[in-house]
């Protein structure tokens, strides 16, 4: 958790800084169900750092339904997420592009949410949690795995979902 508990906001105000943490205290996945579309070099060199330490940083694509890039998403050595829904057609509001590296399911998801409560949710910030799950099990089962070979193996075995009706006007903009 990067942000101070805040009554109506859904700002992540220090995501960043809970990378750098993250990392200094041996998280081997850190998801990043945020962000925006302003890129910084110093929050480039944050995901280098994290990569450069060994860890998978996954991050959610956007919910802007267009392939504007998006930060963390777009940045080098960060996994990005695209959203789609039960039957595996991406997403409506999913953002997405050449720069995305997987769809996973998050269109609804039953999940927690505010005041000690469940319910369905939807978003790229509900698909990303779901690849970052999927890495952390395979870290869990041989933990000597580089991350290069951890993506490789999520990628590679992913189903195809482009021939699905609905998926191929994406044709290369929603990953493995």
């Amino acid at each position: 958790k990067a942000t101070a508990n805040s009554a109506g906001s859904n700002a992540v105000t220090n995501g960043y800084g809970g990378i750098v943490y993250a990392v200094r205290t041996k998280a081997r996945v850190i998801n990043c169900s945020w962000g925006g579309t302003v890129s910084a070099t110093s929050d480039q060199a944050v995901i280098n750092y994290a990569w450069s330490k060994g860890v998978i940083v996954i991050v959610s694509a956007g919910n802007n339904g267009n392939t504007v890039m998006g930060y963390p998403a777009a940045y080098t050595n960060a996994y990005s997420v695209v959203c789609s829904n039960s039957s595996d057609v991406k997403s409506g509001f999913s953002t997405y592009g050449t720069w995305c590296d997987i769809t996973a399911p998050g269109d609804p998801l039953y999940s927690t949410v505010p005041n000690t409560s469940y319910g369905n949710m939807s978003g790229t910030s509900m698909a990303s949690p779901l690849v970052a799950g999927l890495a952390g099990l395979m870290l869990s089962r041989n933990g000597y795995l580089p991350p290069t070979q951890v993506l490789n193996c999520i990628s590679t075995t992913a189903a195809n979902i482009y021939t699905i009706s609905g998926n191929s006007a994406y044709a290369g903009q929603l990953g493995a």
